[in-house]
Formats: C-alpha cells, sequence, structure tokens
C-alpha cells in the first residue's frame, strides 16, 4: 500500500474493497460486496450517491455490467464505490465503463493464463511461487507437447 499515491487511481474487486485500501491517498474505484448497504447522504443526478465507510466518504454507483465470453453474456447488477465525490468531474457512466475495462483485462489475463498452462491455472498465490512454478511448466510442455496441443 505504499505505493499508492495521490494522482493514481486504484481499481479494486470485491476481495479488496477493505477500508485500508480505500484509505489509501490514492484514488479508488472498488466494487463492494452485495452484503454491504452503505446509507445514502445525498443523491446526485448520475443517479450515484454519497455515504460512508466508516469515516470514510465515498461515492456509491450501482450499475448493471454486461460481460460476453465464449460461454455467452452474463448480466449482473454491481455497486461501486469511489472517493472520486465530484459528479460532475467524474460522471458515474465513465467510472462505470472505467470498471468495465478492468474487468475486461482480467477476462483476457485469465484466457492467456489457461491457454499457456493448457487449461490448467497457475496455483501460485505469490510472485516467488510464480517463479518457480511457471519455468517448471515450461519445462514440462518441452518434454511432453502434446499435453498443450
Amino acid at each position: 500500500m505504499r505505493s499508492l499515491h495521490a494522482g493514481m487511481i486504484v481499481l479494486l474487486d470485491r476481495g479488496f474493497s477493505g477500508n485500508a485500501f480505500l484509505a489509501a491517498e490514492a484514488a479508488f474505484l472498488a466494487r463492494v460486496t452485495a452484503a454491504r448497504r452503505p446509507p445514502v447522504l445525498a443523491r446526485y443526478d448520475d443517479g450515484s450517491y454519497l455515504s460512508r465507510f466508516g469515516d470514510i466518504e465515498v461515492r456509491i454507483i450501482e450499475c448493471e455490467i454486461t460481460i460476453t465470453t465464449s460461454q455467452g453474456c452474463r448480466t449482473g447488477l454491481y455497486r461501486l464505490a469511489t472517493n472520486l465525490l465530484d459528479h460532475h468531474r467524474y460522471p458515474a457512466s465513465d467510472l462505470v465503463s472505467m470498471y468495465h475495462e478492468r474487468w475486461e483485462v482480467e477476462s483476457a489475463y485469465f484466457a492467456i493464463k489457461k491457454s499457456m498452462q493448457g487449461r490448467r491455472v497457475l496455483r501460485s498465490k505469490t510472485w516467488a511461487g510464480i517463479a518457480q512454478e511457471v519455468p517448471r511448466e515450461r519445462r514440462t510442455a518441452l518434454r511432453s507437447p502434446s499435453r498443450y496441443g
């Protein structure tokens, strides 16, 4: 978190939307869990509203996002929170588009990981583990190319 500073915007999925991340100096746009029901303190003309997470003032954007994959389309209702409170400077529609792009990038990385690993996803959860696992997988692929084809 010490790498986060003013002038950055951090896009967070719901697993990372804890108050520690939200309290960083950087701007954030985070998906929050459906269980988190923030109070409505003021409504804005773009459909978003002012709220609070503890001591942190946030703007909530409720939206519908559609994701298209090889398995079809999936539409869901999502709640995004941001500390970009100025709804004129940062319209809700722009922030929803930005979050959607983050999701598209994440989906692309997942697809690449699956194709590189012959439908296997890396097990490692740390950079050190990945550094060990990727070369091992590459050696295995060189010995048995039919596994990947």
